[in-house]
């Protein structure tokens, strides 16, 4: 299995404590099935940890326990536990709406949503809304203001406090008050009040131009990985997704959260932090995702070639780090429910869930398809559920081109620079479009009774790009 879940069967070890030779062979055993490149864990129980590594950081470097990664949405409980030390320090208060401590905000149609309405994603700003900010402020130095001040324009999709909708938009603002009320940078103001008290000495932000050392990330690609472009995340990421770590070091921090003690924060606000956050929000804290059945916080990431998560049994005081420097695949719904012939829609979110979202009302099939994958098993939902699906590792190369999302290889081509061309381009990628369907293996796969005379593979995919899907 290659989504995160095949790892997060660490998780047992939450429950029922395993020696470090066992985790161990049930890594390496993991590591074998799904073919991710890397993989670092820890497992908490009380003030004892224990950790490992498997695999290549980037094809060189073995991973190793303190090798770090990008965190991705774990990112939200360091941004959601700074606002509540400013909280215990009188410097916030979780009810004053947003505009009270950012001008940018004030008469604005957001100004009105409270920090405590940010930090369990009931502000009413939407999921699609946390993904659309300017992708050119991503990388400058005052990244996280420029952030904020873009959405002190967005009005909110539902009015704040009415439904729960995860937004990365929340957690940039937040981050954004952090430096207003502080009068620290982001990154410093993390180093300073959690990484370092915590001895969390390999951790830093993403973007503060400071660090290096991060795993390389990797994507699957027709039965193995190749690494992402992107390796780094910039200070517009930072407080929702940007922030690196190792498993010791999370480890050191999940110890933080469960030992009933003041020091970072008090034990009353660690509490606060792992408790539904209102009725509207029953399944997610300050920063953390809750399951009242099994008594569990929990946070995933999934970033650009990495996947995180850290989970923990409060009550116990039993947690597992697991970091991973491989993705999945995307994610799709199908229906035949509907008048029209298919609808087929991407419902991944940053989280890597799988989401059914705003769609006619329907039965819809929902699954996982990527490079180097074969499809998942289909799973039946109705839109507003939540699913976990696997994806698999295609077993050869042919199996691998079999299916795949097509539009992502037609995606990789480059624009003409000149703009005369420019129309010319956009009418022929349309065109390629329609023929090249996600999922459609008929414009793809060449047979050899294909070939004719030529014998060439070659020959038969130029003529056959140039006619259709109906093939030489």
């Amino acid at each position: 299995m290659l989504r995160i879940s095949a790892l997060i069967l660490l998780l047992a070890a939450i429950i029922a404590p395993a020696s470090a030779g066992e985790l161990d062979d049930f890594v390496a055993a993991q590591m074998e099935s799904s073919a991710l490149p890397g993989v670092a864990w820890a497992v908490v129980d009380a003030d004892a940890v224990t950790t490992g590594a498997d695999g290549t950081a980037d094809g060189e470097r073995d991973v190793t326990p303190d090798t770090p990664f990008l965190l991705g949405s774990i990112s939200k409980s360091f941004t959601a536990l700074a606002i509540m030390q400013l909280a215990e320090a009188g410097k916030v208060d979780l009810d004053q709406s947003v505009a009270h401590y950012l001008g940018d905000f004030a008469g604005k149609p957001a100004g009105a949503i409270t920090l405590r309405q940010m930090l369990s994603h009931t502000s009413g700003l939407s999921t699609l809304q946390g993904n659309s900010a300017p992708a050119e402020t991503e990388a400058l130095s005052d990244a996280i203001s420029r952030r904020a001040a873009w959405y002190a324009q967005q009005e909110p999709a539902y009015a704040p406090g009415t439904r729960w909708e995860y937004s990365n938009a929340n957690y940039l603002i937040l981050g954004r008050v952090i430096e207003a009320v502080s009068g620290m940078p982001y990154p410093a103001y993390i180093a300073a009040h959690i990484f370092e008290p915590l001895g969390m000495d390999a951790s830093y932000v993403s973007g503060d131009g400071q660090h290096t050392g991060l795993a390389q990330g990797y994507t699957p690609w027709f039965g193995s990985f190749r690494p992402t472009e992107m390796q780094w995340a910039g200070l517009g990421s930072a407080p929702q997704g940007g922030i690196v770590s190792t498993a010791s070091d999370l480890a050191r921090y999940l110890q933080m959260m469960m030992n009933g003690e003041d020091d970072v924060l008090s034990a009353a606000g660690k509490a606060r932090m792992l408790e539904p956050a209102s009725d509207v929000s029953p399944g997610y804290g300050f920063g953390w995702m809750l399951d009242a059945d099994e008594g569990s916080a929990y946070h995933t990431g999934m970033s650009p070639g990495f996947e995180t998560i850290a989970a923990m049994l409060p009550a116990q005081r039993r947690g597992v780090v697991v970091l991973t420097n491989g993705t999945s695949g995307m994610g799709f719904a199908e229906t035949t429910d509907l008048p029209t012939k298919l609808a087929r829609i991407v419902v991944t979110d940053d989280q890597g869930r799988y989401v059914v979202p705003d769609l006619p009302d329907a039965r819809y099939d929902l699954f996982v398809r990527g490079y180097g994958l074969v499809d998942s098993a289909r799973q039946s939902a109705r839109p507003g559920q939540q699913l976990n699906l696997d994806a698999t590792l295609a077993p050869d190369a042919r199996t691998a081109a079999q299916v795949y999302p097509a539009a992502w290889w037609l995606n990789m081509i480059t624009p003409p620079a000149e703009p005369e061309a420019q129309l010319e381009f956009a009418l022929t990628m349309k065109q390629c479009y329609d023929c090249h369907q996600v999922g459609n293996k008929a414009t793809r796969e060449i047979l050899p009774e294909m070939r004719g005379s030529s014998g060439s593979s070659l020959d038969v995919w130029t003529r056959r790009t140039g006619i259709g899907p109906s093939g030489p």
